[in-house]
């Protein structure tokens, strides 16, 4: 009788488990890929393979962020490994690879961690974290930064964006510039 109990609670259990579902996007304005196969998280409510989001800003910037695997959790934001994201400044576009980061979609703010590398203009970035409030195009890391490019490197605590063109170094800051090119 006790084995009887036991399989028809394995059996109510398991039909009542809480099901994968499919990520909506009330957003028209973004555009959300992912592949139908997903899977459970810990503390989160599923797995996504090959997560991207594309979508312009104010100023009609085209922005992609592409994840090979994001975890959509229970605030409605994404935990994403691997990602790739270009951002358009005008006619040009800054490319920014990092193993992982927070995408929350609703406030457009990106935060990267883990071996953060940037391009742009011919500068390239390095740092551990960064984070983006897109729609504003603010820029900010409290960890230390280190840019170079042919001419120049500067190496800093931190840094963040002043207008699309303004970067402001924080903390202990050592620039160097090559005049022999």
């Amino acid at each position: 009788m006790s084995f009887c109990f036991l399989l028809v609670c394995f059996v109510i259990y398991t039909s009542v488990k809480k099901k994968p579902h499919d990520i909506k996007n009330n957003n028209s304005s973004t555009e959300t890929k992912y592949q139908k196969n997903h899977t459970f998280a810990e503390n989160a409510d599923v797995l996504v393979d090959k997560l991207t989001f594309a979508s312009k800003t104010s100023d009609n910037d085209s922005y992609s962020i592409v994840a090979d695997k994001a975890y959509k959790v229970k605030d409605g934001g994404y935990n994403m490994n691997q990602i790739v994201a270009n951002f358009g400044v005008g006619a040009n576009i800054i490319e920014v690879l990092a193993n992982n980061g927070y995408y929350n979609e609703a406030k457009n703010n990106l935060i990267l961690s883990n071996k953060i590398t940037g391009a742009y203009l011919g500068y390239t970035l390095k740092a551990e974290s960064l984070e983006l409030e897109i729609a504003t195009k603010i820029l900010r890391s409290n960890s230390p930064v280190f840019i170079e490019s042919e001419k120049i490197s500067v190496s800093s605590d931190g840094m963040s964006t002043e207008g699309e063109n303004k970067l402001i170094f924080e903390g202990h800051v050592k620039t160097r510039i090559n005049f022999d090119q």
